[in-house]
């Protein structure tokens, strides 16, 4: 096998690992907030919810993450400190026309909601969150795709 091949059959390997990683049970979420230690609690109560969940910093590791046509629901900080929440929806929406978006905000200003409502139909939180609305949202989230999940 030359090394072209052996490229080829890697990336192939990669692309099926890929692949197979999106036809996952579990509700796959992404969280995008600047805030780590938001990040790192909405990962823990996600998993211990029996979601997937990933988080980034900013919208320009969301697309490095080579995931972004796999998850299902994205939790999206309106101002996040790189890039902006709108963009990230619109490169998320790119590769996964049916992933569903939760904005977080700690600010319900006028601005930033004209912002969010030019992004479509979206559910907005205000931080600080709540573990129990999470839940609520994540079931409701759960039963809509185990419903639509061939049997």
């Amino acid at each position: 096998m030359n090394a072209a091949d052996r490229c080829e059959a890697i990336e192939l390997d990669q692309w099926e690992s890929g692949r197979n990683a999106c036809k996952a049970d579990a509700l796959r979420v992404l969280v995008v907030d600047g805030d780590a230690t938001v990040r790192e609690l909405m990962v823990q109560w996600l998993e211990d919810l029996g979601g997937d969940a990933v988080a980034v910093a900013s919208g320009s590791e969301v697309m490095s993450t080579g995931e972004a046509s796999c998850f299902d629901l994205v939790f999206l900080d309106l101002m996040m400190p790189q890039g902006s929440a709108g963009e990230t929806l619109r490169n998320l929406k790119r590769v996964n026309k049916e992933i569903k978006a939760i904005l977080l905000t700690a600010h319900l200003e006028r601005r930033l909601m004209a912002t969010a409502l030019e992004m479509g139909p979206v559910t907005i939180l205000r931080k600080p969150l709540i573990k129990k609305v999470l839940q609520d949202l994540v079931a409701s989230l759960s039963v809509h795709k185990s419903a639509q999940s061939p049997a």
